[in-house]
């Protein structure tokens, strides 16, 4: 570390030292100085309230926060879909009753003479009149398939044979 050169480091030689012979420090004084301002009373600070708060508690109370808000949407957005169910729903209502009407006339208005003549025109023939002949047919039985505990029982029994 290099050395300040500061009055106490000198070393001087007795012989050629006499007391009072280094250099004087001269105080320079302003011209001009600037009048005294009477002294103000020093402003109080206010009382700083210090909350700590731990982070995982503030990101827990955050995450709590959104899913508040998240079951409020939800129950909003149940809300406006219920209406619009019960909106439909009565639009379907209305549906099958209209049906209901149309089929009733539908089948109301059958001419079964109109009918008849128009199908002899076309050389149909009452089913009575009809040749017919039968045919016995044996079908065999499916097996039903096994279930799960079938499996189980099978598995079992050729695992312990």
């Amino acid at each position: 570390m290099a050395q300040k050169p500061y009055k106490h480091n000198i070393e001087y030689i007795q012989k050629f030292y006499s007391y009072g012979s280094e250099a004087k420090v001269i105080e320079f004084q302003p011209v001009y100085q600037e009048p005294e301002k009477p002294a103000l009373p020093k402003r109080q600070k206010d009382p700083v309230t210090t909350i700590c708060i731990d982070p995982i508690a503030f990101c827990s109370i955050m995450v709590a926060v959104v899913m508040v808000l998240v079951a409020l949407a939800g129950v909003i957005q149940y809300g406006v879909i219920s209406q619009d169910h019960a909106v439909m729903e009565n639009y379907v209502n209305g549906l099958r009753e209209e049906h209901v009407l149309l089929q009733h006339q539908y089948n109301a208005n059958y001419d079964m003479e109109k009918i008849d003549s128009t199908a002899r025109a076309l050389g149909m023939i009452p089913i009575s009149e009809a040749q017919t002949i039968s045919i016995h047919v044996d079908v065999p039985v499916r097996q039903e398939d096994p279930d799960f505990f079938d499996n189980l029982i099978w598995f079992f029994s050729g695992l312990f044979a």
